[in-house]
């Protein structure tokens, strides 16, 4: 007998019986556990958080309106939001954006509110529609006392003009200060950091370096970022045009580092029409360079950015239109940002609507009109 055949025989039907166990092993661990492991956690998100309450009128006439800060929740967000099937991320923006468009307020008192008011909203959205991304809302409500309503004062009332002139005297002067750090070692290193970038800054026969403004602080897990201002002036053809963007400074071990991306600014001559496309090392918002050093632990100190911006006219403000971001300034100036390319402009008021003059990205003026939800444009300009 050929025992040496019948033991061969018993191996091959071994080796077949592992082969068959882990394919079948294979297919469990595909079907069941590897979904599993690859599935996203929810993330909570605590909508309360991104209300923006802002008011307006006096004491005893006011009003409020809520909206959110999705900006901040931008910053907050971006990669961390799935779609239930997906392995692959969502915009945040793009989130943010829908629900923001979906959701309603109920408001206990909504006018004829007067300072120290305490008034309760409540954040309505369509749970079916948000049921397909791994998120947990939480938090839809809140509680806000009303404040920042000017006092109206009885007619003939100038006991405290002099006072006030010299409040607003002083409040000019201050603005036109330099910002700088508190402690002494702080504001030594901002002149230090202020001094690096100037010597680093390579100016053409396109851009000049106007000066460097301190801008603030930001302090992340792993040390401090100095955030500047860069002005410059841009030498078109037939023009010249001040133009101002944002970078930040850190240090490792004595060797220091300019924080930027990189960026186009679209800009027209006004005489000859001519464009042209600038490129920046830097960014062309605040709210950009946060969201490019945004790893979970941000202190701010002193930055001014959209989630604190305090607009002195009601249609100044952050919008964001489609994939834009649109910052319209106090100063009546523009900036329209999409995919890293910056347009600039103006806006002002004119028979009862808004006209926004971008002609870098539109040669003819894009009229808007202004109400409760903010700015509704005319046509679809940013598409």
């Amino acid at each position: 007998m050929d025992f040496n055949n019948g033991k061969s025989k018993n191996i091959v039907k071994i080796i077949i019986g592992i082969f068959f166990a882990l394919l079948i092993l294979f297919g469990i661990f595909s079907l069941f556990i590897k979904p599993r492991l690859n599935k996203k956690e929810p993330v909570d998100i605590n909508l309360s958080d991104y209300v923006i309450v802002k008011t307006s009128g006096t004491s005893g006439s006011g009003k409020i309106s809520p909206s959110l800060n999705k900006t901040a929740f931008v910053i907050d967000y971006e990669g961390q939001i799935y779609e239930e099937d997906s392995k692959k991320p969502i915009k945040a923006r793009n989130f943010i954006e829908s629900l923001d468009k979906n959701i309603t307020y109920a408001i206990s008192k909504e006018n004829n509110l007067k300072n120290g008011d305490k008034v309760s909203i409540v954040i309505n959205y369509p749970e079916n529609i948000y049921d397909k991304f791994r998120v947990n809302i939480r938090n839809t409500s809140l509680n806000y006392e009303v404040e920042g309503l000017s006092e109206d004062k009885p007619a003939g009332d100038n006991s405290d003009i002099k006072e006030n002139d010299s409040e607003d005297k002083e409040n000019k002067e201050s603005e036109t200060k330099q910002k700088e750090p508190d402690d002494k070692a702080s504001k030594d290193k901002a002149k230090d950091y202020k001094t690096f970038i100037e010597d680093s800054f390579e100016s053409g026969d396109t851009v000049e370096l106007i000066s460097v403004s301190y801008e603030g602080k930001i302090k992340r897990s792993d040390g401090e970022y100095f955030a500047y201002r860069i002005n410059t002036r841009e030498n078109l053809e037939s023009e010249k045009k001040a133009f101002s963007y944002f970078l930040a400074v850190s240090e490792t071990d004595k060797n220091k580092q300019i924080i930027a991306s990189n960026f186009t600014h679209r800009v027209i001559d006004g005489k000859d029409k001519n464009i042209y496309d600038i490129s920046y090392d830097g960014f062309s918002m605040m709210d950009d360079l946060l969201a490019y050093l945004d790893d979970g632990s941000l202190e701010l100190e002193d930055i001014e950015y959209s989630a604190n911006f305090s607009p002195e006219d009601e249609v100044s403000g952050y919008y964001y239109p489609g994939e834009f971001t649109l910052f319209m300034g106090d100063d009546q100036n523009i900036r329209l940002v999409n995919n890293n390319v910056l347009y600039t402009g103006s806006w002002q008021r004119k028979n009862g609507k808004i006209y926004l003059d971008i002609p870098s990205y539109k040669d003819t003026e894009i009229e808007a009109t202004l109400d409760s939800e903010g700015l509704i444009f005319e046509g679809d300009v940013f598409n």
